[in-house]
């Protein structure tokens, strides 16, 4: 999944409750499960700020800022990837001000 961040502020924000369900590489598989952004720097390269996760763990409340002004961000997106094996739940997303 991914969203289209539009750039209002020079700080972005997002809560959200997440659940992970015996979450681990196998194989070839990319070493990859987050929450995050990707989002294109001053060089238009691309850059992520993300939370990771691995394991097993119950619904938490988790949260990741990013400086956008800071970090000359645009193009900014919203992901939540899995390439692993497990289950990942994401619920409550909400972007704050």
């Amino acid at each position: 999944m991914h969203e289209v961040i539009p750039q209002i502020s020079s700080m972005l924000c997002v809560e959200y409750s997440i659940r992970g369900e015996n979450i681990h590489k196998e194989g070839n598989q990319f070493n990859n499960c987050y929450v995050g952004f990707i989002y294109m720097d001053a060089s238009g390269n691309r850059q992520f700020c993300i939370n990771s996760y691995d394991g097993s763990f119950n619904w938490q409340q988790d949260t990741l800022q990013m400086n956008t002004e800071e970090l000359g961000a645009s193009s900014i997106q919203f992901l939540i990837f899995l390439s692993k094996s497990g289950t990942l739940w994401v619920d409550d997303v909400v972007f704050l001000d």
